[in-house]
Formats: structure tokens, C-alpha cells, sequence
């Protein structure tokens, strides 16, 4: 292998991998924060890789162009296969063979424009027909599309609806990009729009939790690797992306027995009445409001559940205490509001109450609390919870639990 001139700073590297290699050079797109994205093709001689780099950079490269400029550059040495794309380009052989001689030419001494030039017309002789539709689509038309491959009708798979309500939620978050070009929006504008979304509302930021920050990170690196294997993009900038400081994860408090105490004393409350209710039996607040939630009047059964496989369908016995309630709701849960209203109704009656204003999932954890306090058994403690048992191969295959024996665990626990 001879000496090539160095490429100037930015433009990315044609790296020599060592002899005995069909293809011994590695192509290279620019480094990122000090990290060497993966290689963009490999080719067999050095000149093709820089090539390679220049049409990269001018947004016409597309998979296969360094076979197509190898069989220009020595065509008694390489061949394409005799495929009706390559005889549709063989025309135009003729006219780019005249510029095959300046990838020969050092790069930075006159021979940047040569390639350059050489790259642009093999991308509109030969690849205009994989950019010409293609470019220039902004971030919703690429959602949009998007969207439609993995929740339209003809999807793949079937996606849950909350997995759709959380990449909507998500996508709202992007607005101040719905507008601009895929390729016009770099890895420093994404990363700024991350900090602030993790930075605390004191320090002027919006305060987002990990996990939402998490998501949004995910759903840039997803719409990027859709619209990279459809051409709408040449990178994807969330392969650089690094998750930015937040705000410390809220974890959730559980009711304690006096609290407990208050909260029975104003039983009659239609709010307090369905914080008892969940508190006595572990569902998530969505749980009760779903279409599957069935109670069961004859033997003392809810059942339902969601998010994991292990939670939905489950069966919860009935707590003696809470059964008045249960009637007195009359099949309607919640009082009849959607989870996020009920929240709100929650840290109203409990601030009255003088009680701290915990949220419906700190219901859940009451009733994990008590379920422990109270010695009832570690596994049908998580299957009253929904939780899974795998790796406890013992439980989760040979445990057998009838409703009656879960009632006898459930019971256990003591009204204050």
C-alpha cells in the first residue's frame, strides 16, 4: 500500500483495514463528539473510498455507487453484474469515463473539485432516481409515514394503544422540528433540545422525567432508521445523541395506617370511596375504567388489568372491607372521570383533608405495603399485583393458586 495525502480535517476517512481484504478500505463519515461512526461501505482501492466521501457529503450517495465507480475507475479489473439496472447505466460509462482520471488526483491539490464534479454526475446519470423523490421531506411528512408503516392497517405487528399514546405524546414534544428537513437538523440541535428538556424548571429548562426524555431519544432514532432505509436521510444523528442530565425520578410514597384511618372516616366522599377501593385492590387507575374490567358479583372478583402480560386478565379477590363500596359505585368507577381528572380530583380532597397529596399509584403501593405488612406469601403478592414470576421456575410453571387461597392471603390484611 502506497502513502495517500492526508484529507483535510472534517471530511471524514478512508482507513486501510491490512492485507489479504477484497475490499481493504473502510469509509468513514466524519467524527462525531470524538467517536467514529460506522463505516459507510468498504472499498478496494483508495481513491473509490474518497469518491465515496464526496457523495456523501453532497447527499448523492446511495448503496452500491462504489461498485458502479470501481468498475468506471478500472473496468478490466472489476465488473458489475449484468443486471438491467447496470445496462440502463452502461450509457453512461461513456460520459463519466472522462472523469475517471481525477480519481487519481491528490485530494486538496486541485482534485476536490474533480471528485466532487465526478460524484455529482454519477449521481444524476445513474442514482437521480434514488434522491429525486426523496429529498428535502421534513420531519412530519417522514413521521407521517412512519406512523402509518407501524400502526396503519397494513403494519407488520400489531402495536398496544399505549404504545401508540406514548410515541404520539412523544412526537408532540418535537414540534419546534416538525417543519425542517431531515438533513438540515444535526446532532447539535437535537442535543440542545434534549438538555433543556431535561434541565430542571429552576434552571430554565422543562423538567421532564428520564424515562420521557428516554422516549424521546428513542423516537428520534426510530423515525431517522426509517427514513435512512428509504433514503429521506444520509445519518442518524441519535447514534450521537447522549442522554442528558434530569430532574431525580419521582417514587411513588405509600399511604400510612393513620392516613388510612382519615381516609375510612370519610368514607361517604365519592373520591376518598375509590381511593379505598383501589388501595384494598392493587389495579393501576387505567385498570378501572378499561372496557375488560369486570367485577364479579357472586364470588367477589375483579378482574383485569394491563400493561404486562402478567397483569392483564388477572383476578383479584374482592376485600370483605371494601365490598359496601364496591356496591355503592355502581359499576362506575373513578366517578366517572378519566384517569388524568381523578388525579386531579385526588390531591384536591386530600389537600382538604390535610392528608400529603399523593397520586393514584400510590394506591398501588398501599396495597403492596399491606400485603407484606400483614405476611401475606412474596409470590401471590406479586400475582395480585400483576407481577411476573419468570425465573422463578418452581412458581411461575408448577404454582398452582386457586381464587379461594388468594382470598385467604388478601384477607389477611386489617381494616385500621
Amino acid at each position: 500500500m502506497g502513502r495517500h495525502q492526508h484529507l483535510k480535517k472534517g471530511f471524514g476517512t478512508v482507513r486501510f483495514l491490512g492485507e489479504g481484504r477484497y475490499c481493504p478500505y473502510a469509509v468513514h463519515p466524519p467524527k462525531r463528539g470524538g467517536v467514529r461512526p460506522p463505516a459507510i461501505c468498504y472499498v478496494a482501492e483508495w481513491p473509490v473510498g474518497v469518491a465515496v466521501l464526496t457523495a456523501w457529503h453532497a447527499g448523492k450517495y446511495y448503496k452500491g455507487l462504489e461498485r458502479e465507480l470501481e468498475a468506471m475507475l478500472r473496468p478490466e479489473k472489476y465488473s458489475l453484474r449484468k443486471t438491467a439496472q447496470d445496462e440502463k447505466r452502461r450509457d453512461h460509462r461513456a460520459a463519466a469515463d472522462g472523469q475517471g482520471a481525477c480519481l487519481q488526483q491528490p485530494y486538496g491539490s486541485g482534485g476536490e473539485d474533480g471528485l466532487r464534479a465526478f460524484c455529482m454526475e454519477m449521481s444524476a446519470a445513474a442514482g437521480a432516481k434514488h434522491f429525486g423523490r426523496t429529498e428535502g421531506k421534513t420531519l412530519s411528512e417522514v413521521f407521517r409515514l412512519y406512523a402509518e408503516d407501524k400502526f396503519g392497517e397494513a403494519a407488520a405487528r400489531r402495536c398496544a394503544e399505549s404504545t401508540r399514546t406514548s410515541v404520539m405524546s412523544s412526537y408532540r414534544h418535537l414540534k419546534p422540528f416538525w417543519e425542517l428537513r431531515l438533513d438540515e437538523i444535526g446532532v447539535e440541535n437535537w442535543q440542545r433540545f434534549l438538555n433543556r428538556k431535561g434541565l430542571p424548571k429552576e434552571r430554565g429548562g422543562e423538567g421532564l422525567a428520564r424515562s420521557t426524555v428516554g422516549n424521546l431519544m428513542g423516537l428520534i432514532g426510530q423515525i431517522y432508521d426509517f427514513a435512512l432505509a428509504r433514503h429521506f436521510a444520509r445519518e442518524n444523528p441519535a447514534d450521537f445523541l447522549k442522554m442528558p442530565r434530569t430532574r431525580e425520578p419521582e417514587h411513588h410514597e405509600a399511604f400510612t395506617d393513620e392516613e388510612l384511618r382519615v381516609l375510612w372516616r370519610h368514607r361517604e366522599d365519592p373520591v376518598v370511596r375509590m381511593i379505598l377501593i383501589m388501595c384494598y385492590s392493587g389495579f393501576r387507575v387505567s385498570a378501572y375504567v378499561q372496557p375488560d374490567f369486570v367485577l364479579d358479583r357472586e364470588a367477589w372478583t375483579f378482574c383485569g388489568g394491563l400493561k404486562t402480560k402478567a397483569g392483564k386478565g388477572r383476578v383479584v379477590p374482592v376485600h370483605s372491607a371494601i365490598r359496601g363500596l364496591v356496591s355503592a359505585c355502581g359499576g362506575v368507577y373513578l366517578c366517572g372521570c378519566t384517569p388524568q381528572q381523578f388525579r386531579r380530583r385526588m390531591v384536591r380532597t386530600l389537600q382538604e383533608l390535610g392528608l400529603r397529596p399523593l397520586t393514584p399509584h400510590s394506591c398501588r403501593h398501599t396495597f403492596s405495603r399491606l400485603l407484606e405488612h400483614y405476611g401475606a406469601r412474596e409470590t401471590d403478592r406479586k400475582r395480585l399485583l400483576g407481577h411476573s414470576l419468570k425465573g422463578d421456575i418452581t412458581n411461575d410453571v408448577y404454582g398452582h393458586r386457586t381464587t379461594e387461597e388468594l382470598r385467604a392471603e388478601i384477607e389477611k390484611i386489617r381494616k385500621p
